[in-house]
């Protein structure tokens, strides 16, 4: 197992808007219209918080650093066994301090297919003294939640359940994705 910070998972046909404006203050959008609630995002007070896990973290950060409108996070479920399987927060609408910065972090837990608990990250930095993003615009977290299904562990579904907090504006936000243990 390999753990390094925040998390979340995409349907990989959503694309990403960094650094745009990517929906109404209240929906997440997908080719334009209102995405379905989904597990992996919730929302509150204008506050949004999405999981998205990849299996090609470096290229999703890559390509998250392009200029340009849309970002596909060629997002994954499938978590192969003895490779690593990384899951992200995107977000907008933290609230800043009053020198201007935001105080996002998240705590991570992942049950294996046995239920029990697999691992923890407690207050993975989400987006620590910088400035909000611009309007609604998105952008995917500093830190990230690492994962590695190793030979000793169960295949099956392992749940990642983020508890994602703005700490300035007093908003607590929770997340769920399931990621699919696979021998190949």
């Amino acid at each position: 197992r390999m753990a390094t910070g925040g998390s979340v998972v995409i349907l990989a046909s959503l694309m990403l808007l960094p650094g745009h404006t990517a929906a109404a203050k209240d929906s997440w959008l997908r080719d334009g219209v209102a995405a379905p609630k989904a597990a992996n995002m919730a929302q509150s007070r204008g506050f949004a918080a999405m999981q998205i896990a990849t299996d090609q973290p470096d290229q999703l950060m890559a390509n998250w650093g392009k200029p340009g409108a849309v970002v596909d996070a060629g997002g994954t479920t499938k978590a192969v066994r003895n490779r690593p399987i990384v899951t992200f927060i995107v977000f907008r609408g933290c609230r800043a301090d009053r020198l201007g910065h935001c105080n996002v972090v998240a705590d991570f837990e992942t049950t294996g297919p046995s239920g029990k608990l697999y691992d923890r990250s407690v207050g993975t930095k989400i987006w620590t003294g910088r400035p909000p993003p611009p309007g609604y615009n998105l952008e995917l977290s500093e830190g990230a939640l690492g994962l590695r299904i190793e030979n000793k562990d169960l295949l099956g579904s392992y749940r990642v359940r983020a508890t994602v907090k703005d700490k300035i504006a007093g908003i607590v936000l929770h997340t769920e994705q399931v990621l699919t243990a696979t021998e190949k």
